[in-house]
């Protein structure tokens, strides 16, 4: 691999990476890589470069910008093809050279696997595709121009992760895949989906309790971060790993000697277990408690609430 962008912008010099120093320099590399092997037009340069304000001179320090990058490339051992087309520029390059175009090319292969049901294919692909990354994409360039070519990069980026999860769990390799989940909800602090199968591979792991410690958290930070509660997905998980969730009617059976109609017009007894309304109203005040466990966590990490030496109000300060 001659050329990183998944990560910061790294170009290969014998057996070692190193950076680009000049920041004019980093961001037309990255421009040219993002769309290697077509052209890009010098308006579109410029707007990596300067943004909205450019300088009246913009379309010759393109030209000297391009004439200087070649020269870097050369000194680092480089034969890519930087050519000049009308108004554009190309950076002519394999694809096995650049580590994003070898990102994108693995994770169509992966799917293609995927669509002929060859699962050990897919996976290994996924696995590789994502061992490329080095960091945030593009993440030392600094140009609003590629801001969209960086998020979409991180989108298949998530894609490939929730596919390999998926994958995994279906070959049911669940504990396979703690490892690295692990480290994508760190990457990912607010995805609900992969802290929900980081949980879920824990608990089949019997790590019970370990899942709870990726599930509540998870729930405090989307409330106290985001102001915002976690999807059904998160309290589902939440009450199965607690052992609350899928309650069949039946479960709570009714004493034998109880009389009488239910609030639904079922008879106590009638059913051997609570009705629907009842199993509703189990269901609504686990949701309650679950919010009040919420509050109290949130109330003693504030340290407005001393669990030990009660409430603290703000004038005992």
């Amino acid at each position: 691999m001659d050329f990183r962008m998944l990560g910061p912008l790294r170009i290969r010099s014998g057996n070692t990476y190193q950076a680009i120093s000049s920041h004019r320099h980093r961001k037309m590399l990255a421009a040219l890589l993002v769309d290697a092997n077509t052209p890009v037009s010098t308006g579109r340069l410029i707007d990596v470069l300067w943004g909205v304000r450019p300088p009246t001179t913009a379309r010759q320090q393109v030209q000297n910008c391009v004439g200087s990058l070649r020269t870097v490339l050369r000194k680092a051992g480089h034969q890519a093809v930087l050519d000049r087309r009308g108004e554009s520029y190309v950076l002519e390059i394999a694809d096995d050279l650049v580590d994003g175009l070898t990102f994108c090319r693995l994770h169509r292969k992966a799917e293609n696997h995927v669509a002929r049901s060859e699962l050990t294919e897919a996976g290994e692909l996924l696995r590789s595709a994502l061992a490329l990354w080095h960091g945030q994409a593009l993440e030392d360039i600094g140009s609003d121009a590629l801001v969209a070519d960086a998020t979409r990069l991180e989108e298949l980026r998530i894609r490939a992760m929730e596919a390999l999860v998926e994958l995994e769990f279906a070959r049911g390799n669940q504990t396979d895949i703690i490892a690295d989940l692990s480290v994508w909800v760190q990457l990912y602090p607010y995805h609900e989906g992969l802290h929900c199968r980081l949980a879920e591979a824990l608990h089949e792991a019997s790590r019970t309790a370990d899942a709870l410690n990726v599930i509540r958290p998870l729930k405090t930070r989307l409330d106290v971060e985001l102001g915002i509660n976690a999807g059904p997905s998160v309290r589902s998980m939440e009450r199965k790993l607690l052992g609350l969730t899928d309650i069949p009617y039946h479960a709570v059976p009714t004493p034998a000697k109880a009389t009488g109609a239910g609030r639904d017009g079922v008879p106590y007894g009638a059913s051997g277990g609570v009705s629907r309304l009842d199993a509703a109203l189990i269901s609504t005040i686990t949701t309650a408690l679950e919010d009040l466990s919420t509050a109290v966590h949130r109330l003693v990490g504030d340290g407005r609430v001393d669990l030990a030496g009660g409430t603290e109000h703000p004038g005992d300060r």
